[in-house]
Formats: C-alpha cells, structure tokens, sequence
C-alpha cells in the first residue's frame, strides 16, 4: 500500500526471499524469520526493554494479535484423537491441544461441528434416541462435545482445528511461521493496538496495513487450495477467481459476453 494517512507517507511494501519490508517516514522495519518482537519494537520506535512501551505490553499485544489472526485464517491445523465411549453425553476438547474443533473424521469421513439449535431441529427427541455411531456433534460450550446419538461403543474419532501459537514471553520472543505474509500482519496488529489509546491515526494506518496483509495472505493460500471448485471445473479458461478474487471471478463469469470465460 503506497500513499499518505494523516500526514505518514509508507512506503511500497516488496517481497523477497523470506523477509518483507516496509517504511512508515523515516523508520523503516522488515519481517524476516528474526525476532518478531524487534520487528514490533521498530514500528514503534522502541527497542530493549522499552520506554513508552514496557516490552511486556508488546509480548501480550503479539499475543492477542497472532490468537485473533490465527484462528480466523485456520493456521496452522493441528489434530489429534478423541475418544467417545458409550453413553457418554458430554465429551471434553482437547482444549489443550487446539483453540475449537473444526470436523471430526472417522473411517475417511468428515463430520462437522453444529450448534443445540441444530440438532433440536433435526430431532426433537434426541434424547432418547437410540445409542449408534456418533453421526453429529455439537459443540456444548468451550470445553465440552455432545456426540449424537449417544455411542453404543467406544469409538475413536480424528478432530482437527486451528492450533494454538507460541507464547510470546523474555524467553520466547518469536514464533516460526511458514508464510511471511500472516507473520507481519500479526505484527502490524500487534503494533496498532498498541498505537489505539495514543495514536490512533497510526493505529488505524497499522491496522489497514495489517488486513491487506491478511488478504494478501488468503489469495496465497486460495491459490494453494487443492479442492477449490472453482478453479477446477472442467472448461473454464483462468478467471479472476483463479487469481485469488472469488467475487470478481463469479461477476465476470455471470456475464455470458465475457471473453474470458
């Protein structure tokens, strides 16, 4: 994003090899593999131990922004195996393990998460069906599945969901990402919260900033997809949904004069 925002001038962002760099005025502040905390530290002209910003404030900041970004892009997946024995109403999360569960997966198929509403609609006399091979699951509260119907054996299920990250403490102060562009998004995020109560001009900046980033990753990811239907449908020429622009690819091909389809 090149341009001016209440008087700061950044500065086009390139991408190459494994590190990403930008400049807001006279500071400028890359995203490499290093330490994430010193790449916060710069976009707010601190370093150390920090004078205006105590580096804890920073650590728990990186820590808000990578729980927030990394479970709303579902990265990085974790799983792990859950048991359901019979009768068993209420199953515990392996809370440890994942931040909530996506899909189950037993014998090569997926079961999906549903809410109470869900299942009430479905069967109003859930309770006294009969015990089976647990075909639902909802999710009861944060720490708690309820299988249905009820196993009339023990059963061991995949779950899958988004895994938690790396605790950013003085110990720990930075986490191995496998895209660059997630990474200095979080920290962007990390450095506009920060920015909220004193700067909000610049918080609003970082935070822009920090979303196109985001984007920037879902389209990189889109591409990477393996079952996105859209791209392969047989006799579709590249569309715009092919570049990572889902609604700009069903506009252009809703239009029967388009050269492209």
């Amino acid at each position: 994003m090149a341009g001016t925002f209440g008087g700061i001038e950044f500065g086009q962002q390139t991408f190459g090899g494994t590190s990403t760099s930008t400049s807001t005025g006279t500071v400028t502040f890359s995203c490499s593999e290093g330490g994430i905390v010193d790449t916060v530290q710069t976009m707010l002209n601190e370093s150390g131990p920090g004078i205006f910003w105590p580096v804890q404030d920073v650590f728990d900041a990186i820590n808000d922004a990578q729980m927030e970004k990394e479970s709303i892009a579902y990265y990085p997946i974790v799983t792990a195996s859950i048991t359901f024995t019979q009768g068993a109403d209420l199953v515990p999360l392996l809370t440890n393990t994942m931040m909530w569960p996506h899909y189950l997966e037993f014998n090569g198929r997926q079961y999906w998460i549903i809410k109470q509403a869900d299942l009430e609609r479905y069967d109003r006399n859930w309770r006294s069906a009969t015990q089976d091979q647990p075909r639902f699951f909802v999710l009861w509260d944060e720490s708690h599945l309820r299988p249905y119907p009820l196993a009339d054996q023990t059963y061991v299920f995949n779950i899958w969901g988004p895994g938690w990250g790396t605790e950013i403490t003085s110990a720990t102060t930075d986490f191995t990402a496998t895209n660059a562009l997630l990474k200095l998004s979080i920290a962007m995020k990390a450095a506009s919260r920060l920015f909220q109560y004193t700067r909000p001009d610049l918080a609003e900046a970082f935070m822009k900033e920090s979303e196109e980033y985001e984007q920037k990753f879902r389209i990189q990811w889109r591409r990477q997809q393996g079952d996105n239907i859209k791209r392969l449908r047989p006799g579709t020429a590249y569309t715009a949904a092919q570049g990572g622009s889902i609604r700009i690819g069903k506009r252009i091909d809703g239009n029967p004069s388009n050269p492209y389809r």
